[in-house]
């Protein structure tokens, strides 16, 4: 059996008011062995192509979700979404605030120029895909490099210094990085953490580090 429900609930007026809560609910089962009722959202008219209608969730005017029949969408900002012309893909567009503390309890998901990123309770925060920044050294100094540095998977640095410069990075336990020392000046670079030890690129060279939470150690040898 089936019910539809073509109800308006108008809005809470007066200073301090909350809106009132409408709950949309399957029926709920009492029986040890039973299964609750299906809550069933539904637009279009049928499931042949050309039949599809959208399904939104909002919350005032802002688009949270959509789905157009085949696909998901998250945040929007047109009314469609971004699929092109996939079927059974999600899309996430690009967070208007990225996140500045750790979650807890789980991770956050989100995108952010289109790349995906995926940050934990334990700050461990890089592209789902292979991001690649440069950037110049500010001076002819160490560095300590900011988030969109590290949340990356390529780091190259530029710029010119006249002795081994240090490239401070995070010691989280997990992060990864492809590194390449383009400066100019013929020096090396030193990638370390806060504390413990590190490994130096000489110039012109590529090498795979990571860090263990302890250190800043290598993969492969400069290339």
């Amino acid at each position: 059996m089936s019910y539809r429900a073509d109800g308006y609930i108008p809005p809470a007026t007066g200073a301090n008011k909350d809106g009132y809560d409408t709950i949309l609910a399957g029926q709920y089962a009492t029986g040890l062995n039973g299964h609750g009722g299906k809550l069933i959202l539904r637009g279009g008219v049928g499931s042949a192509d050309g039949y599809d209608g959208y399904v939104y969730i909002e919350t005032g005017t802002r688009i949270i979700m959509v789905f157009d029949g085949y696909n998901v969408g998250f945040f929007p900002t047109g009314i469609t979404g971004s699929f092109d012309a996939a079927k059974g893909v999600i899309f996430i567009a690009s967070a208007t605030t990225t996140p500045t503390t750790n979650p807890t309890g789980g991770g956050l998901l989100y995108s952010q120029n289109g790349d995906g990123y995926w940050l934990t309770p334990n700050g461990l925060v890089q592209s789902l895909s292979s991001t690649r920044i440069s950037r110049a050294f500010p001076s002819d100094a160490n560095y300590t490099a900011v988030q969109a540095d590290y949340q990356a998977k390529i780091m190259e640095f530029t710029g010119s210094i006249g002795a081994t410069r240090d490239v401070v990075v995070p010691l989280t336990s997990g992060y990864q990085w492809t590194v390449f020392n383009g400066t100019t000046g013929g020096q090396s670079i030193q990638f370390i953490g806060t504390t413990g030890t590190g490994i130096t690129v000489a110039n012109g060279k590529r090498a795979i580090i990571y860090a263990d939470g302890t250190n800043i150690v290598r993969v492969t040898p400069d290339t």
